[in-house]
């Protein structure tokens, strides 16, 4: 809407009325405002061109031709310590118009925008950088490892760095103090974790190695490698406890118990005695498959007897093939074990 007109009271003229004088002052008044709002208006970037002319993509697509001028006015304004939340706001809607051309081949642009100080800025910059982020990893999904990152370090909280004049005399050195401590805080939880947690936990990463095969043995390793060290960390005493109180709350006829520990042991030596038999395995696999079969097979005291036998026949025979390539046993070998 257009300011009222001024006129100028000549000599001659009557005195003007208070009225006249207050809508005089009102006009002043509003001028002044629309004159702040212009300069504001100049001097931040536009909403739909970048400060130095030209779009964003326009820069990317340039910068592949192999002109990089623009793109590095533009890294140097991303870079700007100054920069305000106007600014901010005009990159942002900028980056998500053009979020197709922000490939691998930009990523020490991505990088620049990450950091750029968005998380204490107005609600408008954290919703809009919020937006570009979603944007982002959807479209690009080469920069979600990054993006989480950025995001998980403003749950940190800062160094805190002691300086004499300009000299940096400590980069939170105290804050080392506190590992020891907490390292065994930690290691005192994990010890002390409940047996259904554990239970849960492997139970869930054995899930996981049937929907994603590929990933068995990683699972398998780390598996075995947590089950180490807790039996390492775990006491005597308290293994001595879990013993007894197993023995007294575990009932059942020695028909069931044979029934359950059969299966246990089936599954358990099946896998191994497929890798011991696999000539195409690496011959420290099946070293090791045949060290657990026989280290089970001795020291298992729940294993059936009809197992033990199975197992020993089954392992004489593949002695007997390697041993005697031109004579192959016919008939299944029975190892006598009552006298074990």
């Amino acid at each position: 809407m257009a300011a009222p007109l001024l006129h100028t009271r000549l000599p001659g003229d009557a005195a003007a009325s208070p009225s006249a004088v207050k809508m005089l002052g009102a006009s002043r008044t509003g001028i002044s405002n629309m004159r702040a709002l212009e300069n504001d208006f100049f001097n931040s970037p536009p909403r739909k061109t970048v400060q130095f002319g030209g779009t964003v993509t326009e820069v990317l697509l340039k910068y592949k031709t192999g002109e990089t001028n623009d793109f590095e006015l533009l890294k140097n304004q991303l870079l700007d310590p100054d920069i305000k939340d106007d600014q901010i706001i005009n990159w942002l809607l900028e980056f998500r118009s053009s979020i197709m051309y922000l490939t691998k081949d930009f990523e020490q642009l991505i990088s620049i925008i990450l950091r750029l100080p968005w998380l204490n800025r107005s609600q408008t910059v954290v919703e809009e950088y919020l937006a570009f982020l979603g944007n982002l990893v959807s479209a690009q999904t080469v920069f979600l490892r990054p993006c989480l990152s950025m995001i998980a370090s403003h749950f940190v909280p800062p160094r805190v760095i002691i300086k004499e004049g300009d000299v940096d005399v400590s980069d939170s050195d105290d804050e080392d103090d506190n590992l020891p401590a907490n390292f065994d805080t930690s290691q005192s939880l994990a010890n002390n974790s409940k047996i259904c947690t554990i239970e849960c936990y492997v139970h869930n990463l054995l899930r996981i190695s049937v929907y994603f095969p590929t990933l068995r043995h990683e699972i398998l390793e780390l598996i075995i490698e947590k089950l180490l060290k807790l039996d390492v960390n775990a006491s005597r005493q308290g293994i001595e406890d879990a013993e007894e109180t197993a023995n007294q709350t575990c009932g059942g006829t020695d028909s069931t118990e044979g029934l359950c520990n059969m299966g246990f042991a089936e599954a358990f030596l099946e896998p191994l005695w497929k890798k011991l038999q696999d000539p195409s395995n690496p011959a420290i696999i099946r070293q090791a498959a045949g060290n657990y079969i026989g280290s089970f097979l001795a020291r298992a005291k729940f294993i059936p007897l009809m197992i033990r036998e199975q197992r020993h026949s089954a392992m004489l025979l593949s002695m007997d093939h390697f041993t005697q390539p031109a004579k192959l046993c016919s008939t299944p070998l029975f190892l006598d074990t009552s006298s074990f």
